[in-house]
């Protein structure tokens, strides 16, 4: 009896990467013993003379020793390589070369006959004799002998292509053998195997459903279409389809494809099975797969073609789905490695894309995810990873090495798009960019990378959870919850909107920056630092841009430092309007509202009130004290609970004390909402006093309030200032 072995050993290095071409010498024993040189053939007879040679993924080709021994395998022709140990390979058949077997004889596996000559069968028992040279043949105990021929074995379930007068040389034509066995299966289906060798095709072999196409490897079973324009393997509504085990090769140029399945009436091409399957040197696509669901692709390689990969949905219509692409790869291809367009849930798992113009595009898809691939020396001004349209699209762990233009691309209006922990390794010549969002799209979710290019982001694209130097961007609203603080900057991009307060630990070098179109009105307190830059060249609000300057001093025009005289009692305070670019700590509530801060010199008579509204700076005096025209405070555009603080202070001119009040009404319906009461000290004439409220209001979206001023009783007094402050606790 021999021993067959197939594909029983692979040459891998240290880290489990398989070493092509490995010359590996087989031996008697584990360690010791002698080496063997003699008695090995391979599946068609010819005599083999070690060492052997791995194919390009590393494994041995299958072979037989027909001198029946162990057989331990090392790569290396010596037979000795420090540190590691011989491995006795498994064989897969037996192979009988006459004589006797007494007793039950159980087979997994392929039993082989030279030729279709039977062998004398002893007087009990049965074989099945299955020849690839001729048919099979069965003899019973009685010597009774019943042929089976390619009918009888299609019946089965397994076909050999040789049974249908395939050759296998690579110069006969097998295009109708290899047809006729694929039509001769059962309609419940089968296997058609193909035996080691080179079977040139002039058309494209027609798919069925329910077919297993099955070779030895993708180095010794070859499919070869030798015709440009003709495809290698085509169906039409194809499901339950296995291909495993074939390389599939192309005459280096034309229009033809690798593979490419269709649909017509069938909603779908389903349950498709690729495995260790090598498609190469096709002038279209390597595999073409239009509405594909329900399947899987294992260790394909799709090289040296028009596109590398082609699967997608009906264009505006249906998407594939459920389909995963694991360890799969593209290499060299004219068009993009991976193009996947209009596909919902579909995964690709350890991936990698080497050579082209886009190593990943994505185009309207929906669902997909995309881990641990990477991207390879994409061609100069290419993309590595292309997500154009589409959303919920989640790329995790990818990699991209030498970005020759930018190394990931969002753009196309996609949204919800998450990438989490990208890599740009080594960028090469002509990276412009390691992320590239382009205008129109949103929610574009970074969740950190790892680069050198610089980043180009679009304006309110991409929230930011680390921009590589642990920097947080929020386009749209940040919800946090009472206790949150930010330690460092908090930028408030254009037209973003702060509710409720920020709080800025003790840290001198934490800023706040108010953008454009935000109010932001502070009072500079004696035991805080106002840094340079707080002032506004040409006046105005946050409206448009401002450059912010600041002199200190004390004469007219500059700002307070020190013990300022301008601060003392002695003087009347100037009214300032600030914007802080930083505050040393403290407290800051930045609310939706405006704030403005009212100063005067107006002397209030005992026992009148002045109506004011909040958008005045000043007013005139005549017989009695008014406030100037102007709109009433506005609630920002939205319902809720507010935390409003009111303040009034005012410097008293008498000695006898008197009632100072603050009071805030509803303009709708005169409703007094809350007020702020104080009495006067009755000191000096420069003595100030400060009345100051706070309260929760329920309020509408657009209420709208005034304000009234007043003294009740003592002597006249100045108003310093007045001021009202929303701060947004909850939304109803």
């Amino acid at each position: 009896m021999a021993r067959v072995y197939d594909r029983a050993f692979r040459a891998e290095g240290r880290y489990g990467t398989p070493i092509p071409a490995a010359q590996v010498s087989l031996w008697t024993a584990r360690t010791g013993g002698s080496q063997i040189v003699t008695g090995l053939t391979d599946l068609d007879g010819n005599t083999l003379s070690p060492p052997l040679t791995c194919d390009q993924w590393g494994y041995l080709p299958p072979f037989i020793d027909t001198d029946d021994r162990d057989v331990y395998a090392i790569g290396d022709p010596s037979g000795i390589v420090t540190g590691v140990e011989r491995v006795r390979l498994e064989p897969v058949d037996a192979l009988l070369e006459g004589g006797t077997v007494d007793g039950d004889l159980q087979i997994n596996g392929v039993l082989t006959f030279p030729s279709t000559a039977a062998p004398a069968v002893p007087a009990s028992g049965a074989f099945a004799l299955f020849s690839d040279s001729g048919a099979p043949t069965l003899m019973d105990s009685a010597g009774n002998t019943v042929v089976i021929g390619a009918g009888a074995a299609a019946a089965l379930g397994y076909i050999s292509v040789k049974d249908h007068g395939a050759v296998g040389d690579g110069v006969a034509d097998d295009t109708l053998a290899i047809q006729a066995a694929i039509d001769a299966l059962p309609s419940a289906g089968g296997v058609v195997w193909v035996p080691p060798g080179t079977y040139k095709i002039t058309a494209a072999l027609e798919l069925r459903p329910y077919l297993a196409l099955i070779g030895t490897g993708v180095n010794s079973s070859i499919i070869k279409q030798a015709t440009g324009s003709a495809d290698c393997l085509a169906g039409v509504d194809v499901h339950h389809l296995t291909i495993k085990d074939l390389q599939l090769q192309g005459p280096g140029s034309g229009s033809g494809d690798g593979l490419v399945l269709t649909r017509s009436v069938e909603g779908n091409v389903r349950y498709v099975r690729l495995d260790s399957v090598y498609v190469r040197l096709f002038g279209g696509d390597g595999v073409a797969i239009s509405n594909c669901i329900v399947s899987s692709f294992d260790q394909v390689v799709a090289e040296n073609c028009g596109r590398g990969w082609w699967l997608h949905g009906v264009v505006a219509g249906a998407a594939g789905t459920s389909v995963s692409l694991n360890s799969c790869y593209a290499n060299t291809n004219t068009g993009a490695g991976f193009h996947i367009l209009n596909m919902a849930y579909l995964a690709l798992n350890a991936c990698a894309s080497e050579g082209h113009p886009k190593n990943f595009l994505f185009e309207d898809c929906q669902g997909i995810a995309v881990n641990a691939c990477g991207s390879e020396v994409m061609t100069s001004g290419g993309i590595g990873f292309e997500i154009d349209g589409g959303f919920g699209i989640t790329l995790t762990s990818c990699w991209d090495l030498t970005n020759r233009g930018v190394a990931y691309q969002v753009g196309g209006g996609a949204t919800n798009i998450n990438l989490i922990g990208i890599v740009e390794n080594t960028p090469g010549v002509g990276a412009t960019a390691s992320l590239k969002v382009l205008a129109g799209c949103t929610g574009i979710n970074l969740h950190g990378i790892t680069a050198t290019t610089a980043l180009s982001l679009a304006a309110g694209t991409c929230n930011i959870l680390n921009d590589g130097a642990n920097g947080l961007v929020v386009h749209g609203y940040l919800y946090t919850d009472a206790a949150s603080e930010f330690n460092g900057s908090v930028l408030l991009d254009q037209g973003a909107t702060a509710y409720g307060a920020i709080v800025l630990p003790g840290n001198p070098s934490t800023a706040l920056q108010a953008a454009p179109k935000q109010y932001v009105d502070l009072r500079a307190l004696a035991s805080r630092i106002i840094a340079a830059g707080t002032g506004l060249t040409g006046g105005g609000d946050l409206s448009a841009d401002r450059t912010l300057t600041v002199a200190y001093g004390t004469s007219a025009t500059t700002a307070c430092v020190g013990n300022d005289s301008r601060l003392s009692n002695a003087r009347t305070p100037t009214d300032h309007d600030h914007s802080v670019a930083t505050t040393q700590g403290g407290f800051i509530a930045v609310p939706r509202a405006k704030i403005r801060r009212i100063a005067t010199t107006f002397t209030a008579a005992t026992g009148v009130s002045q109506t004011f509204n909040w958008d005045t700076q000043d007013f005139s005096s005549g017989s009695g004290p008014t406030w100037t025209t102007g709109a009433n405070l506005t609630c920002p555009a939205i319902n809720a609970d507010w935390l409003i603080t009111l303040k009034a202070v005012f410097q008293n001119a008498g000695v006898n004390g008197g009632s100072r009040i603050v009071q805030l009404y509803r303009t709708s319906d005169n409703q007094l909402v809350m007020e702020a009461y104080g009495v006067g000290p009755g000191g000096s004439s420069g003595d100030w006093v400060t009345v100051q409220a706070v309260d929760v209001w329920r309020g509408l979206a657009g209420e709208q309030f005034y304000g009234i001023v007043k003294q009740t009783s003592g002597a006249t007094a100045t108003v310093a200032e007045v001021a009202v402050n929303f701060a947004l606790l909850a939304r109803r």
